[in-house]
């Protein structure tokens, strides 16, 4: 017996179809959710569906709106932002778009990380890439202990044209990794290595805001379904269209 197993995990209800490659037979099932560890919703449906489950299952596909539920109603992490000295606020400054140019009173969405939390570290790299002004490394000294007391669970480290040498990112990333131990770091030259800064910045700022949640569901889902589900290769949805590893 060979089964697939679709799970698509929202913020109300959790689904589950279920199919027989060999027979063609399939099941459905649907269970509330568990918005405090979602994994428990979808062992709960498994659990139901079939007992046999650790014998039986062959693949898992997995679509969730857990990161989108967390993004819209602002419950990600407290996040800390490293960048460039003199582009702290280009976060709330944008790329000057304006769907409504003339309404006076249109409002816009508070940035993912407060001002208080935004740090400027002197370095400069060029539009050609290369090193104009190096890294000062008493600023990054200071910047770390300054974000160690805030409490910060993940830090988003956005340069200027790091995406054409990311040098001065990756010492502030390892740096960050070293001496802050369990809090999430995101660089731009690795989530979003491409020109346009607002575009590389919030897309950066955005995944360190994600990654704890996710990071936190995804481990939990992993262990729980080393029991339930052994020999199941089990593949995350992408935005794309495409699956992904838990890892």
């Amino acid at each position: 017996m060979s089964r697939i197993l679709g799970v698509d995990v929202g913020g109300t209800f959790t689904d589950f179809f279920l199919i027989d490659d060999q027979s063609g037979e399939t099941w459905v099932h649907k269970v509330n959710s568990t918005p405090d560890d979602p994994s428990r919703a979808i062992l709960q449906g498994i659990d139901a569906l079939t007992p046999d489950m650790p014998d039986g299952l062959a693949f898992l596909a997995h679509g969730t709106t857990v990161a989108t539920n967390a993004l819209i109603q602002r419950r990600g992490a407290n996040v800390a932002l490293i960048t460039t000295s003199g582009f702290r606020d280009l976060l709330e400054i944008g790329r000057q778009t304006r769907p409504k140019i003339y309404d006076l009173k249109i409002d816009n969405p508070e940035p993912l990380v407060p001002r208080h939390l935004r740090f400027e570290v002197t370095e400069r790299i060029d539009g050609k890439g290369a090193v104009d002004t190096p890294l000062a490394e008493a600023d990054l000294d200071d910047v770390i202990d300054k974000i160690k007391a805030s409490g910060a669970d993940a830090v988003a480290v956005c340069f200027l044209f790091a995406f054409l040498n990311p040098c001065h990112e990756q010492v502030v990333g390892q740096a960050l990794r070293t001496r802050l131990p369990g809090v999430e770091i995101s660089v731009t030259s690795e989530v979003q290595p491409e020109f346009r800064e607002y575009a590389r910045f919030s897309t950066t700022v955005l995944n360190a805001y994600l990654q704890p949640l996710v990071s936190r569901y995804m481990n939990n889902l992993a262990a729980a379904l080393a029991d339930r589900a052994r020999d199941a290769k089990i593949g995350i949805s992408q935005s794309s269209g495409g699956l992904m590893s838990i890892e």
